[in-house]
């Protein structure tokens, strides 16, 4: 673009260069394959280089990064991050370069449901990675056996593909999309409310917010009443806001907690000016907000950081795997029985 300053256009260059990050991610998911089965020399390093190079490096770029964000980034999610993105990013690199005036901004889907636990069609490369890092582990296994003179690659080539694994195991856990039946999210707040059910009014607490309803608190004590379908009146005490007119809700569901009474409510505003109301309830304070970002906020440190995502990547990868299970056998099932009906 004419008229752009040598800064402005390093500036420019910087972010726009950032999205190689494609490339490179890939061809780490796929080097130590090179090694490990093809036996070529990707890493060709001693012991000694090693210890005075890669090793200093990679523990200062963890521990900087946990330094400048570890209150806001844990360490090891822009891995995973950029790894989910990069298999689809790489292709669009290419037509951006074969066509720069082509690609078009595709706008992403708000306030989506999830009505029951799927796989994300973005899962299947993924299975490629895992499978053949897995199978490079094997082989790594077997050439320490075979060939011991190369141990000390090999063995670094193994931890290469032992941390593939590893972040692997967390984008199948990632790509394992669980039930989603709130359109909005919803904000953890405490707040006393007053609700009338009838011509009776309760004390209830304001557990979470969303501009589509609430969660209240109440005494177990009126389990019997507060059942799906009824239609609550809720006001703030102590607000000249919100007293003098109600905010209408639905029941949707209810249930039983340690020494409470949960209640999920949908707003029903009747007119306009109740759901203004309702909106300056929401979204009214600002300040919440900002307390609430600001409590997710905790510094965990490298190694508490990886521990989680381990944790976190087994066990929703367990999961995902289980559900493909559970579907292939579903349609195993239903061509046995589509067979016995022709039989028939």
């Amino acid at each position: 673009i004419p008229g752009l300053t040598l800064p402005q256009r390093l500036c420019y260059f910087s972010s726009c260069f950032f999205w190689f990050f494609a490339y490179a991610r890939v061809v780490f998911m796929l080097a130590p394959l090179c090694f490990l089965i093809f036996g070529l020399k990707i890493y060709d390093a001693n012991f000694v280089d090693f210890a005075a190079f890669a090793v200093p490096h990679l523990l200062a770029v963890f521990m900087v990064s946990d330094f400048l964000f570890g209150k806001v980034r844990w360490s090891f999610v822009s891995e995973l991050y950029e790894l989910i993105q990069s298999v689809y990013t790489l292709p669009a690199i290419v037509k951006v370069f074969l066509n720069p005036r082509a690609p078009t901004f595709k706008v992403t889907a708000k306030g989506e449901t999830l009505g029951e636990d799927y796989i994300s069609p973005l899962a299947r490369p993924f299975y490629f990675f895992l499978i053949f890092n897995t199978i490079a582990l094997i082989f790594g296994a077997a050439r320490l056996i075979v060939t011991p003179a190369e141990s000390f690659p090999t063995s670094i080539t193994m931890m290469w593909s032992g941390f593939n694994v590893f972040i692997l195991l967390a984008a199948m856990g990632t790509l394992f999309e669980r039930r989603q039946r709130r359109a909005t999210p919803r904000m953890p707040i405490a707040m006393t409310a007053r609700v009338k059910l009838g011509k009776k009014f309760y004390t209830a607490e304001i557990r979470d917010l969303s501009i589509q309803g609430c969660g209240l608190v109440l005494d177990p004590a009126f389990e019997s009443l507060f059942v799906e379908g009824s239609a609550l009146e809720m006001t703030i005490p102590g607000d000249p806001k919100f007293v003098d007119m109600p905010i209408h809700i639905v029941i949707r569901n209810a249930r039983r907690e340690p020494g409470a009474l949960f209640v999920g409510g949908q707003f029903e505003h009747t007119s306009l000016e109740e759901m203004k109301l309702k909106v300056l309830l929401v979204n009214g304070n600002s300040q919440r907000w900002v307390d609430f970002q600001t409590s997710r906020e905790r510094r965990i440190g490298v190694v508490r950081s990886g521990l989680f995502l381990l944790a976190l990547g087994v066990r929703f990868s367990l999961q995902h795997f289980g559900h493909v299970m559970l579907v292939a056998n579903s349609k195993r099932a239903g061509k046995t029985f589509k067979t016995s009906q022709q039989s028939v």
